[in-house]
């Protein structure tokens, strides 16, 4: 390799070397004197100078002209690290182009004789590191909203569970060993004649109080997690709960699929499946629709399942409200499932969500 040696009697030498190394950093990068005089701009600076306009700026020397658009806290600033002669690191914020531009600026003194004759201006574009920085902010707040209230769903749907055994099974099981203890006394008691008719009745009467416990309970089974799912699969388990949903709200539902089975792990099949129902279910409550179409396609290496339908169509405010906890569900579904959620109203005209999940996510 060959040894590069600098004279540091050639100036010139020096000066071209330092030139292409600050011009050569992305930075925007300037320098001011003691006037406040701009004495030095990299080609960064000036270039995104004259993106913005301001090109006849460069030929200007005071600071306030170079750089119209900056605050009088700015020159504040620079005014401070002349006086102090301590370095000065600060973040700030501009909108350009409807844009926000985070910006880091480090103010660097430079001394001659103990004096601050110069300062040293480094700017740094952070507008990708803060939007991420934001990102998972907002993510940590939404993951947080999520548990709390996955919480109060797991209490809600153990009070609704509570509720069904205690006033419908226990009930229930309740008469029924009420109509048993009184058929056992009217056969233990030799004083009555044995009415067998009464008898078949009060069996018949019983059998009743079966039969409904046993619906009810499978009932509260299906709805846990219903057993077509596990025994059939995911599409069959679509189309069932389509049918549930045409049967319990009267509104037309049609279902078309040109995938007939989808060999999927269970973890990922609930969620389509939760993905699906959620969907319809907040069709039922807010849309006000008379039909819903919902399609299974399989295009390319994605499998893409459509819920679309006639009603008020979702308003733009409300899909990413912090309230609107089902949506929040649903993506979080699908971003388990290393597949995209898209969920697009228009008003008077319906919505339409959009699942789609890669064939990676799908056992072959």
């Amino acid at each position: 390799m060959k040894r590069f040696d600098l004279n540091p009697e050639d100036s010139s030498e020096l000066q071209n070397l330092l030139s292409t190394t600050i011009n050569s950093i992305s930075d925007w990068i300037h320098v001011v004197d003691s006037k406040l005089d701009v004495v030095m701009m990299n080609d960064p600076l000036k270039g995104m100078m004259k993106s913005l306009g301001f090109r006849n700026n460069l030929e200007k020397k005071k600071f306030k002209d170079v750089f119209p658009f900056l605050s009088k806290k700015v020159i504040n600033e620079y005014q401070k690290v002349f006086k102090t002669g301590k370095s000065l690191v600060t973040e700030n914020v501009n909108e350009f182009e409807g844009r926000k531009i985070y910006t880091e600026t480090i103010k660097e003194p430079v001394f001659e004789d103990n004096k601050v004759v110069r300062v040293i201006t480094v700017i740094r574009d952070i507008t990708t590191r803060k939007e991420a920085v934001e990102a998972i902010k907002a993510s940590e707040k939404q993951l947080k909203i999520f548990a709390e209230r996955l919480q109060n769903i797991r209490e809600e749907e153990r009070v609704v569970i509570s509720r069904e055994l205690h006033d419908d099974l226990g009930q229930n099981l309740t008469a029924l060993r009420f109509n048993i203890l009184r058929l056992i006394k009217r056969l233990n008691d030799p004083g009555k004649e044995t009415n067998l008719a009464s008898f078949a009745d009060e069996a018949s009467e019983m059998l009743g109080l079966i039969d409904a416990s046993i619906s009810r309970t499978r009932k509260i089974s299906r709805d846990l997690r219903p057993r077509i799912l596990d025994e059939l699969g995911l599409v069959p388990a679509i189309e069932w709960q389509v049918d549930e949903f045409r049967e319990r709200t009267g509104i037309t539902c049609r279902f078309h699929t040109d995938v007939q089975k989808i060999a999927i792990e269970v973890h990922n099949k609930i969620a389509v499946f939760r993905i699906v129902q959620e969907a319809l279910t907040n069709v039922m409550r807010h849309a006000k629709a008379t039909k819903v179409n919902v399609n299974i396609t399989r295009k390319n290496q994605e499998i893409h399942i459509n819920i679309k339908d006639n009603g008020t169509g979702i308003r733009e405010k409300d899909l990413f409200s912090e309230n609107n906890f089902g949506l929040t569900v649903m993506r979080e579904r699908a971003t388990l499932l290393g597949g995209v959620l898209k969920i697009k109203g228009k008003p008077d005209s319906g919505t339409t969500v959009k699942l789609s999940i890669p064939l990676k996510t799908v056992m072959s």
